[in-house]
């Protein structure tokens, strides 16, 4: 069986509502804090929000699915929400902060209101 610990202690330590952008060197630093952040948050029964960027949300849900988590149930029941950057914080083509800051205020006002 794969090893369960958590990559970074930061993921850990997170809570509702926090954000994490992970700093990795290689594709498999990467896939491995991915795994990491989703499972963690499945523990703790937390809404994932996902924003793809350079990978797509097919790899994504392929790296996912490698590490036995069952995305497709996930998406379907919108525990897992995945969006692209476009959708996420480049909505007219460029970046707005003030956009991403009320969309991640937003979901997460919506997960706790879906009892997440």
């Amino acid at each position: 069986m794969a090893d369960m610990s958590p990559i970074l202690p930061s993921i850990a330590r997170m809570h509702a509502g926090d954000h994490y952008c992970g700093i990795y060197r290689t594709d498999e630093d990467h896939r491995a804090l991915v795994v990491d952040f989703v499972r963690r948050g499945l523990e703790k029964d937390e809404k994932i929000l996902y924003i793809v960027n350079i990978q797509t949300a097919a790899q994504l849900k392929s790296t996912l699915a490698a590490a036995h988590i069952d995305v497709d149930v996930l998406v379907d029941k919108g525990q897992l929400v995945i969006l692209t950057a476009k959708d996420a914080y480049l909505r007219h083509g460029e970046f707005d902060p003030d956009k991403m800051i009320d969309l991640v205020s937003s979901e997460t006002d919506k997960a706790l209101s879906e009892g997440y």
